[in-house]
């Protein structure tokens, strides 16, 4: 595509240098740039950086610089405007369309169904969610030499709890347990009740349900803060969670295979780490993320 801009530009300023007037050159580069196979991000970028130039040295300025970029040659020695950088926009992979897939797989007693929804709208989704989870904060303490092994086992895991995601009985479990076990007041209604049989729950009517409720300012401020869950924040949790015990795991396996010796000359070994405490449970640390809580009974 680069190619074909510097074609349109080079076309371009054989007229527009030949032309005084800003606004005529202005009209000539805006006409050509629209009617040209230039894709309608460029045509943007282009057409923006137009509307900047106050005078025509810097329009025939801007000409120049933007051929010689797209020739492949160094402009920031060269005075005038360099053109706008087109972000890239980020592949979506965990969508509204497959959170409605997750729905409607939970929701079908068709097994055949099922696999289809799961192949054609969710597997992909999974991949990449653990994928990048893996990755970003560097789970990298495995037994398997390929990472996509690992990754197998995640998404079998995920699909072991893919029942779970529901909205009313994933928000019914937040009002009883920050109602009852944190602030150990009573929990007299039943969300669940409240909101009948449907797939998906909106603020509002979290909202309206907490006004219905008996119970101090402090605890309704908290419940104040539900939302509804999203999928990629649920089952992202699930996969930070699994990872964080197994990476540990596999961290306290390497520390009792190597030699003393060798864990007082290794780096990567903290300073602080009690040798003598070996068979304590690993502890989860948050890695920067808050866990939502999440029901498996």
């Amino acid at each position: 595509m680069s190619d074909v801009i510097k074609s349109v530009l080079v076309d371009i300023s054989n007229d527009v240098w030949k032309n005084n007037n800003l606004e005529e050159s202005k009209k000539i580069i805006e006409e050509r740039i629209n009617s040209s196979r230039i894709e309608t991000a460029d045509k943007f970028s282009i057409l923006n950086n137009l509307k900047k130039i106050k005078n025509k040295k810097e329009l025939d300025l801007y000409l120049g610089n933007s051929i010689l970029f797209f020739e492949g040659h160094s402009v920031n020695n060269v005075q005038g405007y360099k053109p706008e950088k087109i972000k890239k926009s980020k592949k979506i992979y965990f969508t509204r369309d497959t959170e409605d897939a997750i729905i409607a797989y939970n929701n079908s007693l068709d097994y055949g169904e099922k696999s289809k929804i799961y192949e054609k709208e969710i597997h992909d989704a999974f991949f990449k969610l653990t994928e990048n989870i893996i990755h970003t904060f560097k789970f990298y303490n495995t037994d398997v030499e390929d990472l996509k092994d690992l990754q197998h086992e995640l998404i079998i895991f995920l699909l072991s709890k893919i029942h779970l995601y529901n909205h009313r009985k994933n928000i019914q479990d937040r009002f009883r347990k920050i109602i009852s076990k944190e602030f150990k007041e009573i929990y007299s209604l039943n969300f669940e009740d409240f909101v009948g049989d449907i797939d998906r729950v909106s603020q509002e009517q979290i909202n309206e349900f907490i006004l219905l409720l008996d119970i101090s300012d402090e605890c309704r401020e908290k419940l104040q803060k539900i939302t509804p869950p999203k999928a990629y924040s649920y089952f992202g949790t699930i996969v930070k969670r699994w990872l964080i015990v197994y990476n540990d795991k596999n961290y306290q396996k390497k520390i009792d295979k190597t030699p003393l010796e060798d864990l007082e000359q290794d780096e990567k070994f903290s300073d602080e780490l009690d040798l003598g405490n070996f068979t304590q449970e690993p502890s989860i640390p948050s890695n920067g993320a808050d866990f939502i809580i999440i029901d498996e009974t």
